[in-house]
């Protein structure tokens, strides 16, 4: 799915706290979002997810599809405006 992407959003999504394992299944299933997170602080938004489309249009059709599919009545959309550095995980081991 990362061919032909010129479109990026990060949504913020208010998802009550006994769907929030549902809605997060469904959203990873859909093969345009690659990451799907559970996180608090910002007002009542606690699932945030990353979208990748061919183009705005595109990313705004997956998020109605999401709305409709999944009842979601608030969210929010960061659109990416450019990507800065692009780079995979490290992770440390601990010492026992």
């Amino acid at each position: 799915y990362r061919l032909n992407i010129g479109a990026n959003a990060m949504v913020a999504w208010s998802v009550p706290d006994t769907r929030l394992d549902e809605v997060a299944k469904e959203l990873v299933a859909m093969e345009s979002i690659s990451h799907c997170y559970e996180r608090h602080g910002l007002d009542d938004y606690n699932l945030f997810t990353m979208i990748h489309g061919r183009d705005k249009k595109d990313v705004e059709d997956i998020i109605n599809t999401a709305v409709l599919s999944l009842g979601l009545k608030r969210y929010r959309v960061y659109w990416s405006e450019r990507e800065l550095k692009k780079t995979s995980m490290l992770y440390a081991e601990e010492d026992d």
